[in-house]
C-alpha cells in the first residue's frame, strides 16, 4: 500500500489477533493490538488516531455496540470499523451495520480475507472522499458563477 493506514485489532489472541496482525503488517499496515474490551478500544482510540479499527462485537468492559455508538458520536474522522462475530444471524448483522460498522465478518474468518477486505474498503473509502471533493468543488464553482451572474442562490420552485 503506498498510504501506509494504522490499524486497532482488539484481540491479543495467538490464534485469531496475532495471525491477523501479522497478516495486515505484510500488506502494509501499522498494527497496534489490545486486548478484546471495549474500554481499551475507546482509550486507544482518544489517544491516537487509527484509520481502522478489526474488533468482536463481544468483548468485556464495554460491548462492540456500545464502541460504535462512542466512534459516531464522538470522533470526527471515523476509522473503518469491521466486526468480527460467530452469531449468524442477518437481523443482527444489520443491527451492526446500522450502529455504524463498515463491514460485519462471520467467524471464523482467515486473517487473509480480513486483509484484502481491509484494502478494498479502505481504497473505495480513499476514492470515495476524491469523488464528494470534486462534486464539493464543482458545486461552489457553480454557486459562485450563479452568485456572479446575478441568480440567487435559492429560488423557490426550483
Amino acid at each position: 500500500m503506498n498510504n501506509q493506514m494504522t490499524v486497532l485489532i482488539a484481540d491479543e489472541s495467538a490464534d485469531f489477533g496475532k495471525a491477523c496482525q501479522r497478516e495486515l503488517k505484510q500488506v502494509g499496515f501499522d498494527v497496534v493490538a489490545v486486548k478484546k474490551d471495549g474500554r481499551r478500544v475507546i482509550d486507544a482510540l482518544e489517544t491516537k488516531h487509527f484509520d481502522a479499527v478489526l474488533m468482536d462485537v463481544f468483548m468485556s468492559g464495554l460491548d462492540g455496540i456500545e464502541v460504535l455508538e462512542y466512534i459516531k458520536d464522538s470522533l470526527s474522522e471515523p476509522p473503518i470499523v469491521m466486526v468480527f462475530s460467530s452469531v449468524d444471524s442477518a437481523e443482527f448483522e444489520s443491527r451492526i451495520i446500522s450502529a455504524g460498522a463498515d463491514y460485519y465478518f462471520l467467524k471464523p474468518i482467515e486473517p487473509k480475507t480480513v486483509a484484502k477486505r481491509l484494502e478494498n474498503l479502505s481504497n473505495w473509502k480513499r476514492e470515495r472522499s476524491k469523488t464528494l471533493s470534486v462534486a464539493r468543488d464543482t458545486e461552489l464553482v457553480i454557486s459562485d458563477i450563479m452568485r456572479q451572474i446575478g441568480v440567487p442562490a435559492h429560488i423557490k420552485g426550483y
